[in-house]
C-alpha cells in the first residue's frame, strides 16, 4: 500500500503540512482504490505523522518514505527507503537511521491502523525533504534494524512463477498453475497449486535459464552456480536449484508447499529471471544408479514451466 505526498502549504505561523493519500496496492500494476490519508505536519524540528488507514490484516506492518514518487508495479517502482545519508536501517528513535524509517504501525482486528508518529528527523522542506517520495506500509512489521536477516528491516521479498503447460518443439501453452516465493531472512517459502499432471512424483527444479522455449528444454539445466552435483533439497552439497519431489493425487491437482534456506530472491545467485521447471518423473536425489542421477535426479522430460518474477 503507497502514496506519494505531493502538496504542503505553509501557514502564518510557518507551520508545513503535506497529505498522502494511501491507495491500495495492485500486483504488477499501479495501486487501486483509496485505503485511508496520512498527515504530515511540521512545526519547528518536530513532525507529526497521524492518519488511517484500513484493509490491512491485524498485527505489526513497517511504514517508510521510500526514494521515489512512482507507485507502478505494486509499490516497487517507490525504489528503497528514503536514505540520503547512506546509513544503516533503524528505530525512529535510533540514532543511526534512514531518513524514511518510521517504524510500525498496528492494525486492529478490523483491519484499521490509527497512525501517530512523531519524528524529529523527517523533514519537508531543506535539501532531505520527503515531498514528490512515496510513503510505503508493508505487508509485515518491520524488525527495526535488530533482526539476525541480513535484510533485516527490509520488506519481505516476494516472487511468483506462473506455470504453462509444456508443449514440445515450442512455446509453452495454458497456463496450469502459479508458484509463489517469499523470502524472509535466510528462509524462502514456495506455496503454490498446479493442475494436469499424472499421479505419483514430479521433480522440481530452478534452471539457469528464464526462456520456456522448446518444450521448455531453452531453460537449460539446474541452476548451479557452485558447480555442486545434484542433491536432495536437504543435502548439504547440491544444487541452488534443487527442490526435491512434488507429489500427485490421482486428482491430478498438485499442492506445492516448500521451505528452502538455499534459495535466494536476492544477491548474486538470486533465481529471479530464471525458470521454475516440473518434470514428468520423480527426482531420485542423486540416490540411484543412473549416470543422469547426479546430474538431474533421472527426473525425465519436462511437462511445465514458468519464468520466475518478482511480484
Amino acid at each position: 500500500m503507497c502514496k506519494v505526498t505531493l502538496k504542503v502549504s505553509i501557514a502564518p505561523e510557518r507551520t508545513l503540512r503535506a497529505r498522502a493519500v494511501m491507495l491500495r496496492t495492485v500486483r504488477g500494476g499501479s495501486p487501486g482504490e483509496q485505503a485511508g490519508i496520512v498527515e504530515f505536519v511540521q512545526r519547528k524540528n518536530q513532525l507529526t505523522v497521524s492518519g488511517r488507514v484500513s484493509g490491512l490484516t491485524p498485527g505489526l506492518h513497517g511504514m517508510h518514505v521510500h526514494q521515489n514518487g512512482d507507485l507502478g508495479n505494486g509499490c516497487l517502482a517507490a525504489g528503497d527507503h528514503y536514505n540520503p545519508s547512506s546509513m544503516t536501517h533503524g528505530s525512529p528513535t535510533a540514532r543511526v537511521r534512514h531518513v524514511g524509517d518510521l517504524g510500525n504501525i498496528v492494525a486492529g482486528p478490523d483491519g484499521v491502523a490509527n497512525i501517530n508518529v512523531v519524528d524529529t528527523v523527517m523533514r519537508l522542506n531543506g535539501p532531505q525533504s520527503v515531498l514528490g517520495r512515496a510513503l510505503v506500509i508493508h505487508a509485515m512489521r518491520d524488525d527495526l534494524g535488530v533482526g539476525n536477516s541480513p535484510l533485516s528491516g527490509r520488506p519481505v521479498l516476494r516472487a511468483r512463477a506462473n506455470m504453462r503447460r509444456a508443449v514440445a518443439n515450442a512455446a509453452p501453452a495454458e497456463t496450469i498453475g502459479f508458484v509463489d516465493f517469499e523470502q524472509n531472512g535466510n528462509v524462502i517459502t514456495i506455496n503454490g497449486s498446479v493442475s494436469g499432471l499424472t499421479p505419483g512424483l514430479h521433480g522440481i527444479h530452478i534452471h539457469e535459464r528464464g526462456n520456456l522455449g522448446n518444450g521448455c528444454l531453452d531453460a537449460g539445466g539446474h541452476y548451479n552456480p557452485t558447480n555442486n552435483p545434484h542433491g536432495a533439497p536437504s543435502d548439504r552439497i547440491r544444487h541452488v536449484g534443487d527442490l526435491g519431489n512434488l507429489i500427485t493425487p490421482d486428482s491430478g491437482n498438485t499442492p506445492i508447499s516448500i521451505r528452502d534456506t538455499v534459495v535466494r530472491l536476492d544477491g548474486v545467485q538470486s533465481v529471479i529471471g530464471r525458470a521454475l521447471v516440473i518434470h514428468a518423473a520423480g527426482d531420485d536425489l542423486n540416490r540411484g544408479l543412473s549416470p543422469q542421477s547426479s546430474v538431474t535426479g533421472n527426473a525425465g522430460g519436462r511437462v511445465s514451466c514458468g519464468i520466475i518474477e518478482i511480484v
